[in-house]
């Protein structure tokens, strides 16, 4: 007989007891990624401790306490120029080809690893795309022409 999580927990007289192995099984999942979570925190203060140890070695009168830690942008957060980056690499792959907003916004989300991202990503994606890529248009690094549908194509400036 195969045993599923928390039957042995729930009595059989309980009330909701689908709701209660629902709850159990939840519990556990996010006790899991708690365990993994604080795995990875301690091998970040090793990491940490490690170039602190290497920082004394090189400037031992460097505080080291007074170093703030830099933000982590979110996971479908982006560093200055990232999207640009992305966008300029997707381009100069095929240089003569003209490009959507929506390549690029594939292109965004695969660099990511967020290919099966929610909507919500998405349209966040299609928005940096396109603002990055007017920006780029005042700058003169790309173009836009039509292309097929109501979509604007964007084609790289070669000078």
């Amino acid at each position: 007989m195969v045993s599923h999580m928390g039957d042995e927990l729930i009595p059989t007289d309980a009330r909701s007891p689908n709701l209660l192995h629902g709850l159990v099984r939840k519990r556990a999942e996010l006790a899991g990624e708690l365990e993994l979570s604080q795995g990875r925190v301690r091998e970040l203060i090793k990491q940490i401790d490690h170039i602190d140890s290497t920082i004394r070695i090189f400037e031992p009168r460097i505080d080291i306490d007074s170093i703030s830690p830099k933000p982590v942008p979110p996971p479908y957060g982006a560093f200055r120029g990232e999207v640009m980056r992305i966008i300029l690499d997707t381009m100069y792959a095929e240089p003569e080809r003209v490009f959507t907003t929506d390549d690029f916004t594939n292109a965004l989300l695969e660099d990511r690893g967020l290919e099966g991202a929610n909507i919500e990503i998405r349209r966040t994606m299609v928005k940096r795309a396109g603002a990055c890529l007017r920006k780029m248009k005042d700058r003169g690094q790309v173009e836009s022409v039509a292309a097929e549908g109501r979509y604007t194509g964007w084609k790289l400036v070669i000078e």
